[in-house]
């Protein structure tokens, strides 16, 4: 694996942008690893688009979970986020 020359402050939220398969997705899981603190939206699963597209109001309420235990919310494919 090539050693990365990222590190973003994990006190600020940040976008993360590059060519595909530069490893962004690998790099979200390895700083970002399952578990209580981190909710995970991914939108490359047609199932979670669709039903946020047809619902925006939805993933709104899904970033309000656990108010106060969730410190990250990563948002795979933001591009593919719906208006609201």
């Amino acid at each position: 694996m090539v050693e990365r020359l990222i590190n973003p402050l994990k006190t600020n939220s940040f976008f993360l942008f590059g060519a595909r398969g530069t490893g962004k997705s690998t790099f979200l899981s390895n700083s970002f690893p399952q578990d209580e603190t981190v909710l995970r939206i991914d939108l490359l699963n047609p199932e979670k688009e669709d039903r946020y597209a047809r619902n925006p109001l939805e993933l709104a309420a899904n970033l309000d979970v656990a108010p106060g235990k969730i410190k990250w919310v990563v948002l795979h494919e933001i591009r593919k986020s719906p208006s609201f």
